[in-house]
């Protein structure tokens, strides 16, 4: 072999690595695409092969994310002693380190809310965690806290119904903080003055601000609470920050926080009109499924101002989700009605046409959104059911079920490494083919 063809080897052969490498992480809690999917292949089929289990202090609703080898997952305390941030081995399953990174002072979230709902994003160097506290901490892979703040402490508590639930993003260098809550707090001591809603971008290096951009809203009562992420958006070179709450669909200047352009979707007024689930971006359209299992709109990219129903590109009026974030996936929409009728729902991305509709089984509900990979959906109930099923094109077909009986589970499947991540009410699962 001469001296040109071993070179043109050995970038090819570096170039496939790291393609691999990439894909193989979910450092985010919609994955590697922010729309539930990854292009991993040979994933897999079933639950039977569990590589290990690791055990959780407590409850936790966050998303297990996955990076250069290590999971990260955060969780409460079944004491209610503390918050923790978790590191454990991708291959082995071995808890690297266990930090407690916020103090619960004994308060309690209600019903189906707990105070460790956003999950851990990382960077390759760093990983953030951040808590219903408003406790936001940026650690090294190693454990070792690099910087630390309270949200709360800074800018008053985080009064949202049943937990802030908000993972932060990160995005072109920066952290993404979104914060949308009621004007007054939940909790003791009560705020004198009115609270504001904001997105924060964070200097991830050393957790000083670039900026803190009020957020402009017409909303009252529950309609202020959102549990909604952070999405990032890219369309004919513009880049934005999507955003979902208090009445309003927004798009926003990620350099800035500039609202670049906003939909409001509340026009009957409805007073309990929170939101749960995050946007979702599919090509050329930004996607909104509006609170409590109502209509899925797809807004295309390129908007300014205030929009109206004529800047919507198609409406979808079936059955939605209240809480499960919708996964794009080659070019399908997949919907999951987790609380009413536990419907799974697939629409053509560009169109919003219904292609199928099919039941989950058993009719347990689903607080958690579904995954995609390898021509798979996976899907976990909250009764700790976890479900593969393959998409035929025609309708829904379930390749495997496998009971955890660990309830309740609310957390999203991550896939990494050709695994899967399950995180049931007490444990930590890797399955592997």
């Amino acid at each position: 072999m001469n001296f040109y063809k071993k070179t043109c080897f050995i970038f090819l052969f570096l170039l496939l690595l790291t393609g691999a490498t990439f894909a193989s992480q979910w450092s985010q809690w919609r994955g590697p695409f922010h729309n539930g999917s990854t292009d991993e292949k040979s994933l897999p089929e079933s639950f039977e092969k569990i590589a290990w289990s690791l055990e959780m202090p407590g409850p936790g609703s966050s998303t297990p994310v996955i990076s250069d080898g290590k999971v990260f997952v955060s969780s409460d305390s079944a004491e209610g002693t503390g918050l923790y941030g978790i590191c454990a081995d991708v291959k082995t399953g071995e808890q690297l380190w266990k930090k407690k990174l916020s103090e619960t002072s004994g308060r309690s979230i209600k019903r189906k809310g707990n105070m460790a709902a956003p999950s851990a994003v990382a960077d390759g160097k760093r990983v953030y965690f951040i808590f219903d506290t408003g406790d936001l901490t940026a650690l090294d892979y190693d454990g070792e806290i690099l910087w630390s703040r309270n949200i709360a402490k800074e800018y008053g508590h985080i009064s949202v119904k049943f937990g802030y639930g908000s993972t932060p993003l990160l995005y072109d260098g920066k952290l993404y903080v979104f914060v949308q809550r009621r004007p007054e707090a939940y909790i003791e001591p009560k705020n004198t003055e009115p609270y504001d809603s904001f997105l924060l971008a964070i200097d991830p290096a050393t957790g000083k601000n670039i900026f803190k951009h009020k957020r402009q809203v017409n909303a009252d009562g529950e309609t202020y609470d959102a549990y909604s992420s952070p999405i990032p958006f890219e369309y004919k070179g513009r880049k934005e920050i999507i955003l979902a709450g208090a009445n309003s669909f927004s798009g926003h200047h990620p350099e800035t926080g500039k609202q670049l352009w906003s939909y409001y979707f509340n026009p009957l007024r409805e007073k309990m009109w929170r939101i749960i689930t995050s946007p979702v971006t599919a090509g050329d359209f930004m996607i909104l499924v509006q609170p409590r299992g109502n209509d899925c709109i797809a807004i295309t990219g390129g908007q300014s101002g205030k929009l109206t129903d004529a800047n919507v590109a198609w409406k979808y009026s079936g059955k939605t989700s209240d809480s499960p974030t919708p996964a794009y996936y080659k070019g399908r929409l997949y919907l999951l009605d987790g609380t009413k009728t536990t419907t799974i729902t697939c629409l053509d991305a560009k169109t919003g046409k219904l292609i199928w509709e099919s039941m989950m089984p058993g009719k347990e509900k689903c607080y958690a959104s579904i995954t995609a990979g390898d021509d798979k959906l996976y899907a976990l109930t909250e009764k700790g059911e976890a479900v593969i099923f393959t998409d035929t094109g025609k309708e829904l077909k379930m390749l495997s079920m496998h009971d955890f009986a660990d309830r309740p589970a609310r957390s999203s499947i991550s896939i990494a490494y050709g695994r899967l991540f399950v995180r049931t009410a007490n444990n930590l699962y890797c399955i592997e083919k």
